[in-house]
């Protein structure tokens, strides 16, 4: 999502949430839960974890390319830019 944005229509809101987590740098107990998108499916193996690394590695080089301002739609924080 990162790769795909437009950094030019990425805008700052206020998210009171989003302030209090980055900030104390911890998610309150009972509060987060993974999203399905990035719940693996099916048994893990030492096959697929070395994949994962693989391509985390990859991804890794790719984001350190961007501009500040690309940006993703987090579902409770919003608009979290490359900083955040």
């Amino acid at each position: 999502m990162l790769e795909k944005s437009n950094p030019a229509e990425y805008k700052w809101k206020f998210n009171k949430w989003r302030v209090i987590v980055l900030s104390f740098k911890t998610i309150p107990r009972g509060r987060g839960k993974a999203p399905k998108t990035v719940m693996p499916e099916g048994e893990i193996t030492i096959e697929s974890l070395k994949q994962s690394f693989e391509k985390t590695k990859s991804t890794i080089h790719k984001i350190e390319t961007l501009e500040p301002n690309n940006y993703f739609k987090h579902p409770y924080f919003g608009d979290l830019n490359l900083k955040h």
